[in-house]
């Protein structure tokens, strides 16, 4: 059984993993582009995004 933490333990948990990743927030930011990477980056997100032909779907299930 788990033990149950105080209220102000768990807010003290939960401030101190924000204040952890807010410092390292621009480390997780995808890399800067290039113009040439940017202005093919929305055709690949369509690509990324179109769901898949139900044929393949139904032949995996």
């Amino acid at each position: 059984m788990r033990s149950q933490r105080p209220a102000s333990e768990q807010l003290a948990r939960y401030r101190a993993i924000l204040t952890a990743s807010w410092a390292i927030r621009h480390k997780l930011a995808g890399p800067e582009r290039l113009t040439d990477e940017a202005a093919f980056l929305p055709a690949a997100m369509s690509l990324q995004e179109t769901p898949a032909h139900p044929a393949p779907l139904r032949l995996a299930w």
